[in-house]
Order: C-alpha cells, then structure tokens, then sequence
C-alpha cells in the first residue's frame, strides 16, 4: 500500500509541469483526498507539498470559487498545522490564504484570521520584498474589506449572539456559524484591526532602521495603517454602541477589553478613539468586578501585555492611563511573573526618560515597589529576583548598601539550592555581580562565592542540557573572574585573600577537568585565569593545558559550519596562553597556523568583521608577534604562522574586504557590519603597532616590506581626528596652566602672551605611549645595530615619514607634552639619516622644536605638564615641579637650532644653552668618574654646541 506522504510526493512533481490530461474531475478527486487528510497528523513536510498542491492543482479556483465548505476545511487544516518560527511553512499558507480567498462565502471570522495570517509571516529578503508585501497587504485590505461589508451600520444594531462575555478564543470563533455579524465577530474585528496594524507598524519601524533613519523618520504617530474603507465603518459602529453613545451608560466587562484593543491600536484614528473613550468611562471602572470576570486572559493581564509590545510614545501615553489598572493589589497576582518582570523594566525606563513632577514621579516609585513586592510574593523567587538585579543595575531603585547585601545573599541562596536556572538569568546574574565589583565595596570572600557558585550552576547546565546559550554564559561568567583577578593583582597578599584564591584555583581545576569545553573563546579565559592564579609556574599542569590548547585549535579548523567573527583573535590569545605556559612546541604553531587559515582565508570571515573585531584582532597579533619573534631564527612553524599574522593583516588593510555599509546590508547579507570610523582609528593604531614589531623583529627570508607598505599606508590614513579637538573651544595659554604648577607667579614673555592648544587626552595620550615610543625604538637602532639599520635603511624611512605624516595631519589636536616628546625622539633625525631628511621631516621637527621652546618660555621651564598625567598628579599633590630641559635636551635641540625659523626661540634656546654653561667649573679639575647626571649633561651641552660650532651653525643674539 502506499503511504499518503509519498501520493503526496508525486502529485507535487506532477503539477510542477503542465498536465494536459487532468482535467476538472480529477482536481475535484484531489482536493477531496487533501481535505481528509488534513484532518489528521501529518507531518511538516506533507503540509509543505500540501500548500503546493493546493496552489498549484490544475481547475482549482472554480472548484474553490463554488465550494465553501472545501476552502474552510483546507483553511483550518493550515492554521492549525503553521508555526510561528517556520518561515517556509508561514509563505505557503499566504499562497493558500491568496487562493482561497477566491471563495465569495467565507465565514467573516475565518476571512479575519486569513488577514491576520497574511501579515504576521516573518518579513522577506531580497528585490521582491516589496512586491510580496504589497500583495499580502492588498489580499488583507480587501479581506478586511469583505468583514466589514457584513457589519451593521450601527452597534445598537449588533446583537449579542447569545453570549455574556463577547470574548471567545479564535478556535471558538471559527466553530460559529452564525450568518449575522453579532457582538463577537465585532470585537475580534478589533483584535484583528490592531493585530494587523502593529505588524506593518514594526514592518515600517524596520525599515525606518535600516535606511539608517534617525528619530525623525520614526515618528509615524499619525500614520494610518489600515485603509480608510475599513476603519471608518469600525469607528461609526463602536461609537455607537449602547454603552458609549450615553456618556452615563453602564460598561459591560467586555467593553474595557475593546478599549483596550483600540488604545493598543497605532492606528492614527482608532488609537485617538480608544482613549476618548477611555477617559470618558474611566469613572466607571470597577477593579473587582474585572478581575472576577470569567475570560481566558483577565484584564490586567492583557493590558500589561499590550505595554509590554508597545514602543515609542505609544508606550508612554498608554503607560499612564493604565499604570493605576496593571498596578493595582488585586490585579497584580493575576499577571504572570515574566509579564510582570518586562513591565517592571518597562516603568523604570519611562521614569528614566521622563521628566515629570513630584506627583507622578511619586506615582511611578508606587508603582515600581508594588510590582516588586508582586513578584517577590510569588511562587517563584527566579523571577523576583532578576528584577531586583536588573533594577539594581538600570536605576537607582535598591542601591543602597543594604539592598545590594540583601540581593547579593539572596543570589547566593538561589544558586545553592542546586537546580537548572535559565541562562537569561544566569547572565543577568554575572551582569549584577560586575555591577556590584564596580560600584560597591562588597566582601572579596563572599562575592568569590557567590561567583564560584554560579560558575558551578553554569557548568551542571552544560553537562546536563549542553545549550549553546550556556555556554555563552559560561564566557560571561569567566571574563568577569578574570576582571576581578586582574583588579586584585596589584593589592598585597593578606589571608582573606589567600582564602579566596585556593577557591578560585579550586574552580579552575573542576573547569580543567571538563573535557567537553573546548571553545576557544572559553579555554582562552580559563586558561588566563589560570596564569594570574599563578598555575603557569606549576609544571604539573604543562601536559593537560597543551592538550587543551591543542582541542581548542582543533575544534577551529575542523569547523565546517559558520566561522565567527571572533574565531582568529582566539586563537591569538590561545597561542598567547601557551607562551606564558611554556608550552608552545611545533606542534601548536602548525595546528595555530592551520586554524588561522581557516578562520580568515575565506572573504565572507573577513568582511563579517566589524572594525572593533578587527582592532582587538590586530592589537592581539602585534602582542603574539613580539611575543614569538625570538623564535623566528630557529622556529619553522614561527616563521609560517608570522607570515600568515602578516597576511591576516594586509588583507584587513585592503578596501576590497571592507565591512559592508549599511546601503549594501540590504543588497547582500544583513549580518555583515556598518562601517564605523571611530573603531578605525584605534585598529590603525594596532595597525601602527605590528607594522613597528615587524620591523623591529623581521622574519628571515621573508620580503616583510610588501606587508608593512599596506599597513603603514593603512595606518597614515585612519590615524586622524577631523572633528573639532573636545573640551575647550578657543586656544588655552600654557602661562595659566603654569601658574599653578610653578610655586611663584611667572613673568609674562617677552613678545605677548604665547597660546598652545590643549587637546583631547585619550588620542593625545596615544601618540606619546604608542606612536613615538615604538618610533624611538627604531631610530635607536641607529645606535646600537648600525650596520642593519643601514642595510634597511629604506624601510626605517618610510617608517618616519608615516609617522611624521601622521604628527602633520593631527598637529591642530596635539597637547603641549606630546610636542615635547616629538621633538625628543626626532631631534636626532639628522643624525640618524643624514642629507636624507625630507621636508616633511624637516616640518614636523621644526614645529616640535619651536613649540616646545614656546611651551618652556611660557612657565619658566619649570613644571610638570611634560610628564605623563600619573607623574603629574603626583607632583601636583606634592607641590613640586621640576626642570623640563637640562642640559642633554638643550644640548640636542642646539643640534637642530639652524632649522628654527623664530628668532625669538633661538635667543631663547641660546640663553638656556647659556645657562648650562655657566655652572660648569673648571674642565681641568673635573673627575668623569665623579661627575653627577646633571654635570655630564652640561658637560654633553658643551660638547654639542662646540661640534655644532665646528660644522659651521652659528647664532648670534
């Protein structure tokens, strides 16, 4: 016998091609067949070939056309069989739903739920997403349409059909039928009025969201989405309805309901109607009666439901005529706990954002309190309790030092009773818990312990269900021991601290122990742990961390399904892992080598990186360079895998594998990331620091300049700031600034008041730390390996022009230190490259030298803002300054004088030359050994002004 699937099969290959035999007898034969066996079980991929046959039958639409009961069987059979999360299935019931609705004689209450169906089927990709959605809206309308053609002209008309509460499920409302539009069929009209209008709300919300649209476009309040033919003999009905065409009318239950459905309407005329005639009846409303009323969903249940989907202002308006309703004694416990936990979040937003008075900020610190003592008098104290957190962390509701002890132990009890908790809540768990390192000085111990437990609970769920949304927790939970550890490291040993740590390394000895994690991302974390516990100094642990090391890299390049955008920087922090472990072998390198490739040859892994991703991976490849380049002379696999780091970097420098724009998400793929222009800065950073450890450290036999061309010129051209410098509008003088640094007060200079610009410090602080001091290391070179500095001499040139390029194009933003420190390390440019300097180099010293001179002229030379911003603030809490040049810095600057432009400046820097002089004594009677720094660098002043006199730079005054 063959089974009903496999007929089903074949007739859908059959109608994939003409069929000139079957005629009008056979389809009727057909569709017979398919309305009997949607009456029982069947499986998804029969109802899929069944939604084909249907669409695609030969001498269907007569048959449909003339036969009522057929299409409501066939139409029952796909709403009960569709699912919410399957997409494929949801498109072939529209196709049905687009060839049903042929049938002139629907019953009115399954053409609604046909509406209904129509609109809610996930949104689709592609050029014809707009022709689908324009049809589907189109077969809604005109359903709609058909709906209303039945209603009466006026709700007095409408009787009630028999029924007390006009609300009914819509199983019960397609087993009526009644051939008169009665009391029911209204309000699930309005249900589907508001169902329908808040799908192409979210539709157009997403759309608003992917043109990149700011809060102008999103302001829709006064659209209208659903046709005028349709709303408009709903609005004529319900305003006339006995209870709201007398203001002193009485209110049926059910009426609240249909308010309700109006008010939750964004429609731009039904929603104003909802909430006339809320305000109009409001005084009527009895909170015992409606919370006794018999109904599948009690009142302040599906209230608290609609402010829950609700967005925008929407929200706002109806957060306010609702919040004494939702938040009333008696309502309260009839809302479900998760309900009650989003509307609990839900007002303390709106309190955020809002400004309001004291009155109704009073009435929303009520309402907050009341839904919280709710939840905590509940069954189930999970819920409570990530309320509490969440609000802990969102507002300034339970911030107080005994809410966070009371939360904190009530976390702690939660995790010991030993039972699977939801990972939303693990996770909400591990954000308090940081909240609570950051804001508050809580108990090292007892924090530890609450953390160990939850990492326990984490580690049961995996053994036990093996979810992949506990295993991102599992993440979470670890990079936040291992923010702790890093906290505590600095801070002395005590035996509280002692205490706590044999826990911690407990805990990483059970997760040592889980063979089955082998994430990257978490054998990386676990393993950095392990190192700031001090376990790297343990050789007993050498074997199972290669081991670890080794499945996780594995795991990597035997993936045959997505790569994540994170998957190469991993494996970098591995690879860094077993540095410090002491445990890198050739083996590693190949296996690293071989996850590398496969986690970034291909474009799509690239392109899927968003700026960010691609800064920590560059940052983490110069860390792993400079770590390894010791290994290049005798290493292979080192030699392989900093080529392929190299590689890795010069194809994230190409425009070719940019991350895709927003304009060309909609065109390709909507995962791929938006251009960001901030996180490009720092990645040119990272850039800048591998290009200098390539340098500094090349591989042998290897053409390194072809990689560090494209990283050099990546870096010169993102490294910049184009907006206008943040914190101060107009130039600030340095004398002013000096004025509190010095102890006495400072003559003004000669030649007017001189005015530096101070910049931002975050991008200034990174041109001293990361721009010059790598700069410095090459120029150094100069010193102590002449021979390979000359024999690169090419590339070590190209390295200072792209910084001095970058000096150049940032010079409006550059703060008085990091001119300091740019002409310390390129006051020895003509030195280094001799007759070779270009005039970029030239400009750049030549701006660094005079502004440094400036700076000094202005505060004496005595102060503190050339230190670091560490150094300076202790200085400053000291009272104390210091001399900014002595006399080995003058002494190179007097190198440089003859490209000073400012006569001024080189009186100055003659005048500081000349006072270094002065304190030296007699050359004859001076001890070298003897000699204190401040002597040597006078005696180096003096040396450096007589060989400058020698090869013929002289200044007069």
């Amino acid at each position: 016998m063959v089974s009903a699937s496999k007929l089903l099969q074949v007739l859908v290959r059959r109608f994939e091609t003409p069929q000139p035999d079957f005629m009008v007898g056979h389809a009727h034969f057909v569709l017979k067949f398919l309305s009997a066996i949607c009456q029982t079980n069947i499986s998804r991929e029969d109802m899929l070939n069944v939604t084909n046959i249907i669409t695609n039958c030969p001498h269907a639409l007569p048959i449909f056309k003339g036969n009522q009961r057929l299409c409501e069987r066939l139409l029952l059979s796909c709403f009960a069989s569709v699912s919410r999360v399957d997409a494929e299935l949801q498109d072939g019931v529209r196709h049905v739903i687009c060839t049903l609705s042929v049938n002139p004689e629907l019953n009115s209450n399954i053409m609604m739920t046909m509406a209904r169906k129509t609109v809610a089927a996930k949104r689709v990709e592609g050029a014809v997403a707009k022709q689908v959605l324009d049809r589907d809206d189109a077969i809604s309308n005109e359903l709609l349409r058909r709906v209303v053609a039945q209603m009466p002209a006026h709700g007095d008309l409408i009787p009630d059909g028999g029924v007390e509460i006009a609300l009914l499920p819509q199983k019960a409302m397609h087993k009526r039928r009644q051939e008169r539009f009665e009391r029911p069929e209204l309000f699930f009209l309005v249900s589907t009025l508001r169902c329908i209008a808040t799908h192409r709300q979210s539709r157009l919300r997403d759309s608003f969201v992917e043109a990149g649209c700011s809060a102008v476009g999103m302001q829709h309040r006064n659209l209208q989405f659903l046709p005028a033919d349709v709303v408009d003999p709903v609005v004529r009905c319900v305003t006339s309805l006995p209870a709201f065409c007398n203001p002193e009318a009485p209110m049926r239950p059910d009426d609240w309901y249909l308010l309700a459905s109006l008010i939750a309407c964004p429609d731009a005329r039904l929603r104003p109607l909802g909430i006339r005639l809320w305000a109009q009846k409001v005084c009527y409303y009895d909170p015992l009666e409606m919370n006794l009323t018999e109904v599948n969903s009690p009142f302040p249940l599906t209230i608290a439901g609609f402010l829950v989907s609700m967005r925008g202002e929407f929200k706002e308006e109806a957060m306010m005529l609702w919040l004494g309703v939702v938040t009333d004694p008696a309502a309260l416990p009839l809302i479900d706990e998760r309900v009650l936990q989003l509307l609990l979040f839900d007002i303390a937003q709106y309190a955020q954002v809002n400004d309001m008075n004291d009155v109704k900020r009073e009435q929303i610190l009520v309402a907050q309190l009341a839904v919280l003592k709710a939840l905590e008098d509940s069954m189930s104290p999970i819920y409570y309790l990530d309320a509490r957190m969440t609000l802990t962390r969102t507002t300034k509701l339970l911030n107080t030092s005994s809410d966070l002890i009371k939360t904190l132990s009530s976390l702690k009890d939660v995790l010991s009773t030993g039972q699977i908790l939801r990972a939303s809540f693990l996770r909400s768990a591990t954000d308090f818990l940081r909240y609570v390192r950051q804001t508050a000085n809580v108990n090292e111990q007892s924090y530890i312990r609450v953390l160990i437990l939850l990492m326990g609970n984490v580690l049961h769920a995996i053994r036990v269900l093996s979810v992949q949304e506990y295993t991102s927790v599992c993440i979470v939970v670890l990079a936040t021991i291992v923010g702790f550890l890093r906290d505590v490291q600095p801070k002395a040993s005590s035996p509280q601290g002692d205490e706590w740590c044999e826990l911690l390394k407990a805990l990483a000895t059970t997760i040592m122990n889980e063979k089955s994690l082998v994430d990257p991302n978490i054998v990386s974390l676990q393993l950095h742990m392990m190192e700031l516990l001090d376990f790297a100094s343990d050789e007993h642990y050498s074997t199972s961390v290669r081991e670890r090391i080794l499945a996780s890299l594995r795991t990597v390049s035997t993936k045959t399904q997505e790569i994540a955008p994170t998957s190469a920087q991993h494996c970098y922090e591995l690879l860094l892992r077993a540095v410090h472990f002491h445990v890198l072998d050739e083996e590693l390198l190949s296996e690293a080598v071989a996850a590398l490739r496969h986690a970034t040859d291909t474009t799509v892994a690239i392109e899927c990186m968003n700026w960010s991703q691609r800064r920590h991976l560059i940052d983490r490849c110069s860390t792993l360079y400079r770590e390894i380049a010791p290994m290049f002379p005798s290493s292979r696999g080192a030699r392989r895998l900093g080529k392929q780091m190299l590689t890795v970097a010069t194809i994230i420098t190409t425009e070719k594998h940019a991350p895709r724009t927003q304009l060309q998400r909609r065109s390709y793929d909507a995962r791929r990331p938006v251009l960001d222009s901030g996180s490009m800065q720092f990645c040119a950073q990272a850039m800048w620091s591998l290009a200098l450890r390539a340098t500094l450290s090349p591989i042998p036999h290897l053409p390194v300049d072809r990689y560090l061309a494209a990283m050099l010129r990546f870096a010169k051209k993102h490294w910049r700031r184009d907006e206008t410098p943040s914190g101060y509008s107009s130039e600030k003088s340095l004398t002013e600034e000096a004025q509190v640094t010095t102890k006495t007060p400072l003559a003004e200079p000669r030649g007017g008041r001189t005015r530096v610009s101070c910049g931002d410090e975050r991008f200034c602080s990174d041109i001293a730390n990361l721009l010059l001091p790598l700069l410095n290391q090459v120029l150094l070179l100069w010193y102590t390996n002449r021979t390979a500095f000359q024999a690169n001499q090419r590339r070590h040139k190209a390295v200072v022009s792209t910084a001095c390029d970058i000096i150049e194009r940032n010079s409006a933003f550059l703060s008085p230190r990091v001119w300091f420190d740019t002409q310390r390390v390129l006051s020895n440019l003509p030195i280094v490259l001799p007759n070779q300097c270009t005039p970029l180099h030239l400009s750049v010293l030549r701006r660094s030298l005079q502004e440094t001179l400036r700076n000094v002229r202005a505060c004496g030379n005595q102060g503190t803002w050339h230190l670091p911003s560490e150094k300076a603030q202790l200085k400053a809490q000291e009272g104390s300054t210091e001399t900014i040049l002595g006399g080995r810095m003058i002494a190179d600057m007097f190198g440089c004088a003859n490209i000073i432009e400012d006569a001024d400046l080189k009186v100055y820097l003659i005048s500081l030359a000349s006072e270094q002089l002065k304190m030296i004594s007699d050359l004859d009677e001076m001890d070298e050994k003897a000699l204190t720094p401040e002597e040597k660098s006078r005696l180096m002043c003096l040396n450096k002004i007589v060989s400058s006199v020698r090869h013929g730079t002289v200044l007069y005054y």
